[in-house]
């Protein structure tokens, strides 16, 4: 798939999706939207890429109008802040470059579609300005799919980890707490990048402490830009099935 041909797809989808809107957001199609995808896919399937790449690319391309075609089609319109309008959609061409680089170098599958949702929920709506939406599109790129499973799973309830450090150190010949050390250094850095926090007081539990976490405002945000609300059920069950393991309790 080369440059030619990526940027075909991006303009037969906006011709459809054209076909579908009102007056209102034909405006923003034929000055922002058109323009600014055939740009953007452009430039960036003209950087070497492989032909994996490729089509992943086109693939990310076509779902992310799809998801637009859906928005149109249930009468929402495009955002007509700032982020859509000054200087030709700058800041939304910005911020679909990112995403599409993002997607051009995602190796986890499962993860586009989340690349998708955000992209397309900033073209709607005004929850987030230009600033926050750039340092969200860098985020989830450090991300793993088990993680963004662990914020919708901790957007349900806070989760309560009992003695965690001790229990890893007792338990490191065992499979299963072996096994959880990723998961365990996931979690941890969720709570390095302020997506999760602790809402508990100190306590402790036998000596060692105890620590309950849940989403932060910055976790809220992910959660909801992301439509993280559609991680499949067994996904989800997978990793609650590790926590169980792992004796973490969700409250």
């Amino acid at each position: 798939m080369n440059k030619d041909l990526l940027s075909n797809i991006a303009s037969n989808t906006l011709t459809a999706l054209g076909g579908l809107s009102g007056d209102a957001d034909k405006a923003i199609i034929s000055a922002v939207f058109s323009p600014m995808v055939v740009e953007i896919t452009g430039d960036v399937a003209s950087r070497a890429l492989s032909a994996l790449q490729s089509s992943r690319l086109g693939d990310a391309i076509n779902l992310i109008f799809n998801k637009f075609k859906i928005r149109r089609c249930q009468g929402e319109n495009f955002r007509k802040d700032a982020f859509m309008t000054d200087n030709g959609g700058e800041q939304a061409k910005q911020v679909l470059e990112g995403i599409l680089l993002n997607i051009n170098e995602e190796y986890e599958k499962k993860k586009v579609e989340y690349h998708a949702n955000l992209f397309t929920n900033l073209c709607f709506e005004e929850r987030l300005i230009f600033d926050q939406a750039l340092y969200v599109t860098h985020l989830i790129k450090r991300l793993s799919y088990r993680q963004l499973i662990l914020i919708a799973i901790f957007n349900r309830s806070p989760i309560k980890v009992e003695n965690w450090v001790f229990q890893f150190e007792e338990y490191s010949e065992n499979y299963i707490f072996k096994s959880c050390a990723d998961l365990y250094c996931e979690i941890k850095d969720l709570e390095q990048k302020v997506i999760i926090e602790d809402c508990n007081p100190i306590a402790t539990y036998e000596g060692s402490p105890i620590y309950a976490f849940k989403l932060s405002v910055l976790g809220m945000i992910i959660y909801n830009e992301l439509d993280l609300s559609s991680i499949p059920e067994d996904d989800i069950n997978k990793v609650s099935e590790m926590l169980i393991n792992k004796r973490c309790k969700i409250l």
